[in-house]
């Protein structure tokens, strides 16, 4: 069993994917969740993951896929839902300015086929990684890491909507506290 402990004193120690073991008082447990691979259908939304129940949602890695320029990457609307009603909306272009790299330019700058991991990470919201294919032009990948302290009493989602004319693939994996 591992067990965990976090900087919040109401929330800790977490087990860790431990379900047969009942939650004492002042205990936790954290889930791990992947979604696999959901297809986003051009100008359509589609839920990543819900979760119901009360918790607290800590981070999500977020995986974009599609053989594409930029800006369809850039284009997609990463949409959070708490006990069903939308607190946060933003798009992927606005994580690039609010940190103030362009992906893009980093990685064709490289001028070579492979990854590009940025400077610096902000704590909230960060583009990680892309993969260029520098054969096509295109980037084949792009990864966001959303580390977002939210509590909920109902249900969480993270929902992406596609506004553009492809269709994108996004995977996420989450980690996810509850506590009684």
């Amino acid at each position: 069993m591992s067990i965990y402990t976090l900087d919040r004193p109401d929330f800790a120690p977490i087990i860790i994917n431990y379900p047969s073991r009942p939650l004492y008082k002042g205990e936790s447990i954290a889930l791990s969740i992947e979604s696999g691979s959901v297809a986003i259908d051009p100008s359509s939304e589609s839920a990543l993951y819900t979760i119901t129940g009360v918790g607290r949602h800590i981070n999500s890695l977020l995986e974009f896929t599609a053989n594409t320029g930029i800006s369809d990457y850039m284009s997609q609307v990463i949409r959070i839902y708490v006990d069903g009603a939308k607190k946060l909306q933003f798009t992927v272009n606005e994580v690039e300015a609010y940190i103030g790299h362009n992906l893009y330019n980093k990685l064709v700058s490289a001028t070579s086929t492979g990854y590009y991991y940025p400077d610096w990470i902000n704590p909230i919201i960060t583009p990680i990684m892309g993969y260029y294919d520098d054969s096509t032009g295109n980037i084949t990948a792009y990864y966001l890491m959303l580390n977002i302290d939210i509590e909920f009493i109902e249900s969480f989602s993270i929902k992406i909507y596609n506004p553009t004319t492809i269709t994108m693939y996004c995977n996420s994996k989450a980690l996810v506290g509850y506590y009684p």
